[in-house]
């Protein structure tokens, strides 16, 4: 069991050049699969763990209040205790943060554009995914995600195999590049902290691979000009 949570493996970052293909890759909406509310779900799911270093579970539960606009320009997005939800779209059940505990982190102007762009209510509370009954469908958005994932690798010319085994818990993935270049920027309690991890030692256990320590990634997606462009 504890191998195939990955709980005895030390965390490994993606090649640079797969990762910057797989941002490429999920910053156009045309690439991903399904519906337009699927193809959204989507570009959340991969957007919100590679650049807020969100888990699986916050990622679906995340709602359009958590986002907060600062004074001076930027935004945070705070990861919060939610309430029940149900409109003629979505239904979620009440959820509160893995930690327990509230916390915040920056969360690029773009993709927070994006996102208040295409809300479809004025609730506070209304979640950022768009699913016709989604709390009944959490396999199929599971399975999608998948498929799509596979989709990428392929487009790339990548073993979709051999990196698909190599790199399984893909959302815990892009959560873990996130911390890495958290931790190389600022420190490693600085990831932990914005990870939602009650030590340091979690984080560079589990989400943090030293190796890329020094060296120069390919671009950073929060203020990439050629991603902010491609989002549109």
């Amino acid at each position: 069991l504890k191998k195939k949570k990955g709980k005895d493996r030390k965390f490994e970052a993606m090649p640079e050049e797969l990762v910057s293909h797989l941002d490429h890759f999920f910053a156009d909406k045309a690439n991903l699969m399904g519906e337009e509310d699927n193809q959204h779900n989507l570009f959340l799911r991969y957007w919100l763990a590679r650049c807020c270093g969100l888990r699986r579970g916050e990622v679906i539960n995340a709602r359009h209040n958590w986002i907060e606009q600062l004074p001076k320009g930027g935004f945070l997005l705070n990861i919060r205790h939610t309430d029940s939800y149900g409109d003629e779209f979505t239904a979620l059940p009440n959820w509160s943060p893995k930690s327990k505990a509230e916390r915040s982190m920056g969360i690029p102007v773009w993709l927070a554009e994006y996102i208040r762009s295409n809300r479809r209510t004025a609730h506070p509370d209304e979640p950022l995914n768009h699913r016709n009954g989604y709390g009944k469908s959490l396999r199929n958005y599971d399975d999608l995600w998948s498929k799509c994932w596979s989709k990428a690798l392929k487009s790339g010319g990548y073993d979709r195999e051999e990196y698909r085994n190599k790199y399984p818990r893909t959302t815990h993935q892009l959560r873990g590049e996130y911390c890495t270049e958290i931790a190389n920027e600022r420190g490693l309690q600085i990831a932990a902290t914005v990870a939602g991890h009650s030590s340091a030692e979690t984080t560079e256990r589990y989400y943090f691979d030293r190796r890329k320590a020094d060296s120069s990634f390919v671009f950073d997606p929060r203020t990439a000009d050629d991603l902010r462009e491609a989002v549109g």
